[in-house]
């Protein structure tokens, strides 16, 4: 196995790279999208050269080989990788898929904690708390005291803003985002950007529907003022993400993005696409080739 292996891993590395720069230029919803996909195709093309170097190694082992139809009359170390390699990436395999597997479950575990809910659904509660539970129909749950706290205009602002995290899927981009974050500890940075971006992605649609971005960004500083323990602790939370850079934001005049950074974040996604691919080649190719030997 050649050092040529690496070529779509670090080309799909700096892709995502880009990506992270490139979300600031672009338009919430498009960044979330495109940094979405640049987490997954990186995580993909990490697991690949994983499993290329894994299976590498481990048919070193005569029985191995057998069992894989193999040839036997080879070298150690012809097979591309040496054995120690091979049982090193295998055992961080197991552990990559433990850890996801466990995400998963306690993602369906808070998931399930909450039930239906269809519309909205008020608690009391001492906490001011309010965020979106996803599901069939989805709703959103607000507590009394923030009902208490705010006045009519902020209030639909809160509707508003939870409401476009159920309409736009943003659970979708958290989980996907933040269960290969949990495989792949490194990609937690992109995952909590991920999330910020849907809020600016909320953001932006609540200023549409209430038609006054002023109106969005003084009840998101009004709710992250409020004595709550609670708010920061739901994904889908109009308290979530960095409260100060959203409001200054929404303050700021709303950025056009030019035609040729949109051109050039599609660029990046198509080749962090061709890097995946190429990677999927060479695992194919040593496959075929090693069970021709």
């Amino acid at each position: 196995m050649s050092a040529h292996f690496l070529l779509p891993f670090l080309l799909v590395i700096v892709c995502l790279g880009s990506a992270w720069f490139l979300a600031r230029f672009l338009a919430p919803s498009v960044g979330v999208v495109t940094l979405t996909v640049s987490v997954m195709l990186a995580f993909c093309t990490t697991i690949l050269m994983f499993v290329q170097l894994g299976g590498a190694g481990i048919s070193e082992v005569a029985f191995v080989s057998d069992a894989l139809g193999w040839c036997r009359a080879l070298y150690g170390g012809d097979h591309g990788a040496p054995l120690f390699l091979g049982v090193v990436t295998t055992l961080v395999l197991g552990l990559i898929a433990a850890r996801m597997g466990r995400h998963v479950h306690r993602v369906f575990q808070d998931r399930n904690a909450f039930g239906d809910v269809d519309g909205v659904e008020v608690v009391r509660s001492s906490q001011p708390v309010a965020f979106a539970v996803p599901g069939p129909r989805g709703g959103v749950v607000i507590s009394s005291s923030l009902l208490f706290a705010l006045d009519r205009h902020e209030r639909s602002v809160v509707l508003a803003h939870e409401n476009a995290h159920l309409r736009h899927r943003h659970h979708l981009y958290i989980h996907l985002v933040e269960t290969c974050a949990k495989g792949l500890p490194l990609l937690r940075p992109f995952a909590r950007k991920v999330k910020y971006l849907t809020e600016r992605w909320a953001d932006e649609s609540a200023a549409e529907r209430v038609g006054s971005r002023d109106l969005v960004a003084t009840t998101i500083a009004r709710v992250a003022l409020l004595p709550s323990s609670e708010m920061r602790a739901h994904s889908l939370s109009i308290g979530g993400g960095n409260v100060v850079t959203r409001v200054e934001a929404l303050v700021a005049p709303l950025p056009v993005t030019p035609v040729r950074v949109t051109l050039f974040g599609c660029s990046v996604v198509i080749t962090a696409v061709l890097g995946l691919i190429l990677q999927l080649h060479h695992l194919v190719d040593f496959v075929t080739h090693a069970g021709h030997l």
